[in-house]
């Protein structure tokens, strides 16, 4: 008796699912096409953001390059010129 109504549930079930239509092909590459879209978007700002974020940290040590270089030069300029006072 068991698979009886083991069998007339699944199958009601089996039921349940054939009435609903499938999407259309075209509806199901439409979203996907536009998910893919989407996604490629998100990734091109992230990569934007990450350019841009590397380009400025290019540029701050560039700057902190010259301004180490200027002390230096200074620092050896002010030596030099203390060296030849003490002459």
């Amino acid at each position: 008796m068991r698979p009886i109504i083991a069998f007339a549930i699944l199958s009601s079930l089996a039921a349940c699912g054939s009435a609903e239509q499938a999407a259309a092909p075209g509806n199901d590459t439409a979203r996907i096409n536009n998910q893919i879209a989407s996604q490629a978007e998100e990734i091109r700002a992230q990569a934007d953001n990450g350019a841009t974020a590397i380009e400025q940290a290019l540029e701050n040590e560039g700057a902190a390059m010259f301004e180490n270089r200027e002390a230096l030069l200074n620092a050896s300029g002010n030596a030099a010129a203390t060296g030849n006072r003490s002459r």
